[in-house]
């Protein structure tokens, strides 16, 4: 058969798949803006692809890394699912890394829209590629766009995670190995922007810890104070393998007032268990998903929360954890993000027939509970028809969840959220000569003609905080010496937006122009928006 009969069989084969499995709709059910099916495959020229992991640019664009023929690959989407020609080679790209040398495992995005994609290369070392944001290597890192690192007396190494500090620095975590001593330890080390080892870090930019058996990190964030907070797990321990979160300060050491001299295990159930992902709320509590065994042969997802200092969170599902069993085989969670709203969204994948593998997400509420809005009874899973994977998950502007992983090859999905993520208006008013108009009224108006207004600072600026996102709204201005006759502006908003600017014509005029009605420009407050501002 060839490709053209394969893809109408196929996709023949996804609609019966479809009536059969019941794709939920609402909440949780994939999004058909994207690639009209909610979905896409992609490949690289030919083998097997493993999607990796996957980030949101601010402007809505996808960009998915792979691992093709064990090289580092990425490819960036359109918010539609469209190829960014824009990015590589038709929205493609493969290296710098050669071909069979490298094993990718997590990418992040900079603030400055730069990426770097990390994980080992020749199967013994930490490496890191930059890319600029046209996907070309970045040369002012490394020299080359790569840089690699081995950790000294192992015989094996590699980065499964990393994050971006405010300062630029890159902070990683994986493992290493140590074949003399039988054992394996986590791996942190931090990097400065330019790629080389930051040596204010621990004294050599490296820290190898083992304080238990086999502990092997998977996941690492970076708390507003500057500390690291890192999870995995420590295996060959009797009688469970337990979780394992560990925090350091920010020059390297350890910090004690976390858990006990700095170390939080928790054990889930018996057999494997080991934590894959971590996300911080504002207050400083630490989010934790993973899996859990119930026995040596069925996995189930496992979500836990835990206070600042590592203390249980008994304030999620009264003991801090929670386990749930997505299908009837193994259920393998890989990433966990938070919403706007706190909900916890946990991925991954999902056996129902013991043989393949459905992607899966799971959605909680606050207090730990199933958020049963979501999908079916909390839990969404899709069949599409291969053995599908959810390497990794990232929440758009929107709070839907982008997905990227395998089935057959690079596979991403948007699966839609429910909610507005409350987000922020501004801008500046001035006048025709480009002078700052102080306490000038600004009026956002929403299409239930429900208004909010704000007074303008001494430098013309102004803005309004929570507000709900996905809606359209109209923005005036006024001010009592000038008038501004370009009116009110029309904004749909999708996210923060900060250039709403009106310019206002110095005419000395008596009424301004209001949401489309003219008031008089002495009229600018009621007792009740005078009592709100103090």
């Amino acid at each position: 058969m060839n490709i053209t009969g394969f893809r109408a069989l196929f996709a023949i084969s996804i609609v019966l798949l479809t009536a059969v499995f019941a794709y939920p709709s609402g909440p949780g059910s994939l999004d058909l803006t994207y690639a009209g099916t909610g979905y896409k495959f992609d490949g690289f020229g030919g083998g097997f692809t493993f999607g990796t992991d996957v980030v949101v640019q601010p402007d809505g664009k996808i960009v998915a890394a792979a691992n093709w023929h064990f090289s580092f690959a990425l490819a960036r989407y359109n918010p539609d699912g469209s190829a960014d020609t824009s990015f590589g080679v038709d929205g493609k790209v493969v290296g710098p890394i050669p071909e069979s040398g490298g094993s990718p495992n997590d990418l992040i995005l900079q603030p400055d829209g730069k990426l770097v994609l990390v994980g080992s290369v020749n199967d013994h070392s930490i490496a890191l590629v930059r890319y600029n944001t046209d996907g070309s290597p970045d040369t002012t890192f490394g020299g080359d766009g790569i840089v690699t690192t081995d950790v000294p007396g192992a015989s094996s190494c590699a980065a499964m995670a990393a994050a971006f500090q405010p300062d630029g620095k890159i902070v990683i975590i994986g493992w290493a190995s140590f074949l003399a001593q039988f054992q394996f330890h986590f791996v942190v080390a931090r990097y400065n922007t330019d790629g080389s080892l930051d040596t204010s870090f621990d004294g050599d930019g490296i820290i190898t810890t083992n304080a238990l058996e086999g502990r092997y990190g998977t996941s690492v964030v970076i708390q507003s104070d500057g500390k690291i907070v890192t999870g995995g797990s420590s295996f060959n321990q009797s009688p469970n393998d337990k979780w394992v979160l560990t925090r350091y300060n920010p020059n390297g050491t350890v910090d004690t007032t976390f858990g006990i001299d700095g170390i939080v295990t928790t054990v889930m159930l018996p057999e494997w268990s080991t934590v894959r992902s971590i996300a911080l709320l504002a207050d400083g509590r630490i989010v934790a998903g993973g899996y859990t065994a119930i026995n040596s042969s069925n996995f189930d997802f496992a979500v836990a929360r835990y206070n600042p200092d590592g203390s249980p969170d008994t304030s999620f599902d009264g003991d801090g954890k929670v386990i749930t069993p997505v299908l009837s085989g193994n259920d393998d969670l890989n990433e966990i993000a938070i919403q706007a709203d706190g909900k916890i969204v946990a991925a991954g994948n999902s056996e129902n027939d013991g043989i393949s593998n459905h992607l899966a997400l799971v959605r909680y509420n606050f207090d730990g509970s199933l958020d049963t809005s979501y999908g079916s009874g909390g839990k969404a899973v899709f069949d599409l028809g291969f053995n599908d994977r959810i390497s990794g998950m990232a929440l758009d502007a929107a709070g839907n969840a982008v997905v990227a992983g395998t089935s057959q090859e690079l596979m991403t999905a948007r699966i839609t959220a429910d909610f507005a993520p409350l987000v922020e208006v501004g801008g500046r008013v001035t006048s025709t000569s480009g002078q700052a108009i102080g306490n000038a009224q600004v009026v956002l108006r929403d299409e239930n003609n429900n208004r909010r207004y704000a007074l303008t600072s001494p430098f013309g600026y102004y803005s309004f905080s929570g507000v709900s996102s996905n809606e359209v709204y109209v923005v005036s201005a006024s001010s009592k010496r000038y008038r501004f006759q370009s009116g009110p502006q029309t904004i749909t908003l999708t996210g923060t937006i900060w250039n709403v600017d009106f310019v206002g014509d110095p005419g000395g005029s008596k009424s301004a122009v209001i949401g489309g009605e003219k008031v008089p420009a002495e009229v600018r407050e009621t007792g009740q928006e005078k009592q709100s501002r103090k």
